[in-house]
């Protein structure tokens, strides 16, 4: 399963130590449970992943758990959550570095999930730009911070005003906001990483119709991934503050753009079954 995305081990190293602590006892337990099951001929070892689970495991902890696979998947799928920087708030404040290393792992873990529970490699979700590139792998660039804590709470669009939070962008990113204090509006894309199972069809509030995924704004997709237009209120060193913010907190961010009017606006486009709908309903 070479190709997922785990956070370097230097990084782990600066996650404070319960963090650590904690990290470490969820992987000895799934590293464990992988190697009672390649043992007892259950699954293949994927190559070099437990020697990978082995090098960023920083101590040891809980117990292996029983000899089954079903058994390894509800781990997988346990730890991949509570690793979630969001899930670890009680042992302290991380900066979004940290942060985003936490969330690495967590991710790392549900592609090692998704990878045994179907048969497949995280390598097909990996996208080749051509001969001779690496493999590209979206990696959050920050954390954004918002009012929002819960999803039925959480606007569906962006609004006008009264969401105020911030955008803490990765220290050694800094320089890379120099000139964006000009514009008004920023485009904010962001990991949905709570957005729950995908399906080819959603049925949007707005009027209660199925429709295919694709024709709506449902936060369920399958690369569940986040466009917003905020306003920008000013820039502090690596830190956005914004208003107009429609997604939880600790969403990860994974890019940035300055909205353009001239080139981002088009009121006169049609707007598919949207038209339908009266004033009211919209």
């Amino acid at each position: 399963m070479s190709g997922i995305a785990w956070p370097d081990p230097a990084a782990m190293e600066r996650l404070p130590a319960n963090h650590r602590r904690t990290v470490a006892a969820t992987l000895r337990t799934v590293r464990k449970r992988l190697e009672e099951l390649v043992e007892h001929g259950e699954i293949v070892a994927p190559a070099g992943e437990l020697e990978r689970l082995a090098l960023l495991e920083g101590a040891t902890g809980m117990d292996a758990g029983p000899r089954h696979i079903d058994s390894l998947l509800a781990a997988l799928s346990v730890a991949a959550d509570d690793l979630e920087p969001r899930r670890l708030r009680g042992y302290g404040t991380l900066d979004a570095e940290q942060q985003a290393t936490l969330h690495r792992l967590a991710q790392g873990l549900r592609q090692l999930f998704e990878g045994l529970r179907t048969g497949t490699t995280p390598d097909a979700t990996a996208l080749h730009i051509g001969a001779g590139h690496d493999p590209w792998i979206p990696r959050p660039i920050g954390v954004i911070h918002s009012p929002w804590t819960k999803r039925e709470t959480t606007p569906r669009q962006p609004p006008e005003n009264g969401a105020g939070g911030t955008v803490e962008l990765l220290p050694e990113l800094a320089p890379a906001l120099a000139d964006l204090e000009g514009f008004e509006r920023i485009w904010l894309l962001c990991l949905l990483d709570r957005s729950g199972p995908w399906t080819l069809r959603a049925t949007p509030p707005l009027n209660g119709r199925s429709h295919g995924l694709f024709a709506t704004r449902s936060p369920r997709r399958p690369n569940p991934i986040g466009l917003s237009c905020v306003r920008l209120l000013r820039v502090d060193g690596p830190i956005l503050r914004v208003d107009g913010l429609d997604m939880l907190d600790g969403t990860p961010l994974l890019d940035l753009k300055p909205y353009i009017p001239q080139v981002d606006a088009w009121p006169g486009a049609r707007a598919g079954w949207l038209e339908h709908l009266t004033r009211e309903d919209r």
